[in-house]
């Protein structure tokens, strides 16, 4: 003892004796130790082990430490301190007296973190890819603001994902350009670790993904990471591709038998094929229906398999909705009651010459509220379903989108309305062929009444020059032919055919273009075959 005080006496404190710290690195817990090792032993009484964190970049001190040692071990030279609760940090090493005095230095020792940095969020739930990369945010407790970004690291599915910058960012505020175009970069805030530029590319990983945070060979609990393969609008615009395909396949097939059907001389496009009445040549809404119900749902469903697969990475074919097929078994059902109500009362009345869009809420020209209520029904119900469905956020889209429970009844009344108006209407005229008389024109069709109006290019007919043709019955209110007899034929626009028009007393009318040269020809001539229906 009285050699260490003549020493510091004299000013040799630079001097002093050196030990050996043993392990360099620990781990702070209750059974950790470190060793001490003196070349010679102390014959003293009362000495601590003084541990010294270092703070900043000028290894300022910023806190002290004083474990007491055994006088037994110091005579021996060979000391054990356990160190349980020391802090992460660098810390400077001396053995002191009882007084404060310093009898020798040792090695820094470092002291690592005794609890992994947790994470508690990863936001968003799920990353859509940008141009640098995948961005989210790894919020975690008060672990995580212990490190400094630079002593992190991230671990995929277990593998070391490279840093090429890291910045602890104490005031908050920081974004994605302080990274300097570096990717993938880390600004950490805290309890808040931004993730920036993060790719998989070149790294032989395997969904499902987890993601950990690594600080002092301390592992945080794994967190499940999805990343999206695709952007947030690439589901819509599949689902959008999808129905292109399915209306392709439709028409490939359907194409050719349209292209052998006629309608007024010309060839029937695929679009009348698909929801024109065989008979009377216009649009069937009932078939609008189940063709628009059935595209909404080939739309909605091939969005939320694209979701689940591409963004969600959920291998499952997604669950359908409650109500969504009594609502096809609705429009199902419709179109078959309407062909059968059609078959039973009579076809509705042609009205103007080709399909127009207006035969959606007429019945042969004339306007039919019930028919108007369905079809803004319909175009609610199925443009409703479909944006609700491609609203909602590909990350989290689980389902299609729900249909209210009473959505089903409201088309099933709105459908009984369209049905009940089939019913309690007449049948209308249908026009198949026109054909020269002896004295005018023949009319040849369906469902014409025999008090009809005749209107020949805009001119009517009176009365007393129309007559069912004499094989008719008499008893019936329709007839299949009428008889109009022309004292002189109206002129036809210039360069254009002839247009007639036959009108029944309830305002359902049909029209057909004949040739003028019809007025002149032989009894034997008409106006051509009937259409294919």
């Amino acid at each position: 003892m009285f050699l260490f005080l003549a020493l510091a006496a004299t000013g040799l404190a630079a001097e002093l004796p050196q030990f050996e710290v043993y392990p360099p690195w620990v781990r702070p817990g209750p059974q950790t130790v470190v060793r001490l090792h003196l070349a010679n032993g102390i014959e003293a009484g009362g000495l601590f082990l003084r541990l010294t964190k270092t703070g900043g970049p000028d290894q300022t001190a910023s806190a002290v430490i004083d474990l007491p040692i055994a006088s037994d071990q110091a005579r021996r030279g060979l000391i054990e301190v356990k160190v349980a609760s020391l802090a992460r940090g660098q810390y400077q090493t001396e053995l002191v007296a009882g007084d404060g005095l310093t009898i020798a230095r040792g090695q820094r020792l470092m002291a690592g973190a005794a609890a992994a940095p947790e994470i508690e969020t990863i936001l968003p739930k799920v990353s859509y890819p940008t141009s640098r990369g995948y961005d989210l945010e790894l919020l975690g407790d008060d672990t995580l603001a212990r490190f400094k970004a630079s002593e992190l690291g991230l671990r995929i599915n277990g593998v070391l994902v490279p840093v090429a910058k890291a910045i602890t960012d104490h005031k908050g505020g920081l974004t994605a350009e302080a990274c300097g175009g570096l990717w993938p970069c880390l600004i950490q805030n805290w309890r808040t670790l931004h993730v920036y530029g993060l790719s998989l590319q070149g790294r032989h990983l395997h969904r499902p993904l987890t993601i950990s945070v690594e600080a002092d060979q301390l592992l945080s609990q794994p967190r499940p990471l999805t990343l999206s393969c695709v952007s947030r609008s690439v589901p819509i615009a599949i689902s959008f591709l999808a129905l292109a395909l399915s209306a392709a396949g439709v028409v490939i097939l359907s194409g050719p038998i349209a292209r052998r059907i006629t309608i007024q001389g010309r060839a029937c496009t695929v679009t009348e094929f698909l929801l024109a009445d065989p008979r009377t040549k216009s649009y069937s809404l009932s078939k609008f229906q189940l063709l628009l119900w059935l595209a909404a749902s080939v739309m909605a469903y091939s969005y939320l398999s694209v979701c689940q697969f591409l963004v969600q990475w959920r291998w499952v074919l997604p669950e359908v909705p409650d109500g969504l097929p009594a609502l096809l078994g609705l429009a199902t059902t419709t179109a078959a009651l309407s062909i059968g109500a059609t078959g039973f009362k009579g076809s509705k009345g042609a009205g103007a010459i080709g399909p127009t869009f207006g035969d959606f809420i007429t019945n042969g020209g004339v306007f039919a509220p019930e028919r108007l209520q369905f079809f803004l029904w319909t175009l609610i119900g199925a443009i409703g379903f479909v944006a609700a469905t491609l609203s909602q956020d590909p990350a989290t889209a689980d389902s299609l989108a729900e249909i209210p429970q009473n959505f089903a009844p409201l088309m099933g009344a709105s459908s009984l309305g369209y049905l009940a108006g089939k019913f309690a209407r007449k049948p209308g005229p249908v026009l198949k062929a026109v054909r020269p008389a002896a004295d005018g024109i023949v009319i040849a069709g369906e469902n014409l009444a025999r008090a009809a109006r005749v209107e020949i290019n805009g001119e009517q007919i009176p009365s007393g020059q129309i007559s069912p043709n004499s094989d008719q019955p008499g008893e019936t209110e329709f007839v299949t032919e009428l008889t109009v007899r022309l004292d002189k034929p109206p002129a036809p626009p210039a360069g254009k055919e002839n247009l007639l028009k036959v009108a029944n007393p309830d305002g359902q009318c049909a029209e057909r273009a004949f040739s003028t040269a019809l007025l002149t020809a032989a009894p034997q001539a008409e106006d051509g075959p009937p259409s294919v229906g």
